[in-house]
């Protein structure tokens, strides 16, 4: 296979890597309030005795950045599965067969490993 067609297979699977990852981080967004949440919930939480508590923003973009930063974050945890699929689509027609299972077992664990 010519250098140049591989150079445009790889963009190929980059542009539907960063489509995944756009699409999921506009998902990610209508979500972020929550995850928010649940992510600080056992901050805020304390005793019933100490006065209530709440997230304190000292910039005036900082609440603007933390939403961003935690959907980006959940769109890239999301878009993993995809890019390690990409991955192994891409690498796959030029490895040898052995190489081809090994690669396999490891970017098939990796996704579980996570979930443990």
């Amino acid at each position: 296979m010519p250098f140049r067609r591989h150079l445009a297979e790889a963009q190929a699977r980059l542009a539907y890597l960063l489509l995944g990852i756009f699409l999921a981080l506009g998902a990610a967004l209508l979500f972020s309030p929550e995850a928010i949440y649940l992510l600080t919930a056992p901050l805020v939480q304390g005793s019933p005795l100490d006065p209530p508590r709440h997230l304190i923003f000292t910039h005036l973009t900082e609440a603007l950045t933390t939403h961003l930063l935690v959907a980006f974050s959940l769109a890239l945890w999301t878009t993993l599965p995809l890019g390690l699929g990409e991955l192994w689509f891409f690498l796959r027609p030029g490895l040898y067969p052995e190489e081809g299972r090994r690669l396999g077992v490891v970017l098939g664990g990796f996704p579980l490993s996570l979930a443990l």
